[in-house]
């Protein structure tokens, strides 16, 4: 016969323990206010237009970027050798 561990008969055996505790109940969490809802309501609809209002001021400033222009004038294609022409690597920073 084999002894059970809450065995009184078998010294070595723990006492037994009292049950657990059931846990105390959570407080509901208190329910969201009418006035708490419209203020959040309102706080979206300013947010959203605030939004609205920088999204077109932007809208009236051009995508430009203020530089001078890639294209220029190289000049005739008979005044330049067969190879590479460093004629305009300072000014235009190309080889022709």
């Amino acid at each position: 016969m084999t002894a059970l561990p809450s065995d009184p008969a078998n010294p070595q055996s723990p006492p037994p323990s009292a049950p657990p505790k059931p846990a105390a109940p959570a407080k509901p969490a208190a329910p969201v206010k009418r006035r708490d809802f419209l203020w959040l309501g309102w706080g979206a609809l300013v947010s959203f237009f605030g939004a609205s209002a920088a999204a077109t001021a932007r809208f009236f400033f051009p995508n430009v970027i203020y530089e001078p222009s890639q294209k220029f004038n190289a000049g005739q294609a008979s005044s330049f050798d067969v190879g590479v022409s460093t004629k305009w690597l300072n000014v235009q920073r190309v080889w022709v």
